[in-house]
């Protein structure tokens, strides 16, 4: 039987890898997670004060319109940072299939790339992360890579900094609190894997910068980048 233990190791990876890379796979997205309980809503009349988070009925049509109403005009060059959020709500509801929209890897990608263009750091790195494994879209590192590039603008050294910016506030504070906005973690992380596999005539490989990026995300809490 131990024997036989790199085998099936083997054949575990292809497996991930199959899912991970297929276009039509939802390898790296997990299943709906809407968390409706029904009967409270009607019991409380949709009071969002008394419904638990996941709970709330943020379904309504109204509601939904006027998010799709928001991303439009970030779409259409609206510099409001509500815009942005707006479209990167969206983005976040069809990726995980919550508050009562339907999950949708493409619809997803659309909205992120909508708050990303529009100056929405996270959604930057939703959206370099779809195209970087053919999620909703194909595969794209190249596309991945600019996007990452949106999520974490300063650079290795400029994200480090404001790393390190926000742990000297966070300890002058007394409370815990900073002022200073971090590069996004999953944008890191996806330069931290440009930089280990390389990406022709955009990024050279190289491991150490991958191993900082890597770290960098760590630190900001990315269980990917741990990994």
């Amino acid at each position: 039987c131990r024997a036989k233990l790199p085998y099936l190791a083997a054949a575990a990876h292809a497996i991930v890898d199959e899912l991970q890379t297929d276009p039509n796979s939802r390898g790296y997205i997990l299943p709906p997670r809407d968390k409706h309980v029904l009967y409270k809503i009607h019991l409380h009349g949709g009071t969002g004060s008394k419904l638990d988070a996941d709970n709330r009925p943020d379904e309504s049509a109204d509601t939904i319109q006027f998010y799709h109403m928001r991303a439009q005009q970030a779409e259409n060059g609206d510099l409001d940072p509500t815009s942005a959020a707006a479209a990167f709500t969206l983005g976040r509801f069809y990726h995980l299939g919550a508050r009562g929209v339907t999950q949708n890897a493409k619809e997803a990608l659309k909205f992120y790339e909508i708050a990303a263009r529009a100056g929405h750091w996270e959604a930057a790195g939703q959206a370099g992360m779809l195209h970087f494994w053919g999620i909703g879209t194909p595969q794209d590192a190249g596309t991945a890579y600019q996007f990452f590039m949106k999520g974490a603008p300063d650079g290795l050294e400029g994200c480090q900094k404001r790393y390190q910016e926000k742990l000297k506030q966070q300890r002058n504070s007394g409370n815990g609190s900073s002022s200073v906005f971090l590069c996004d973690d999953i944008s890191l992380n996806g330069m931290g894997l440009v930089r280990l596999l390389g990406i022709s005539d955009l990024a050279e490989m190289d491991h150490d910068d991958a191993a900082a990026f890597f770290e960098l995300s760590r630190d900001q809490g990315n269980s990917d980048a741990a990994y």
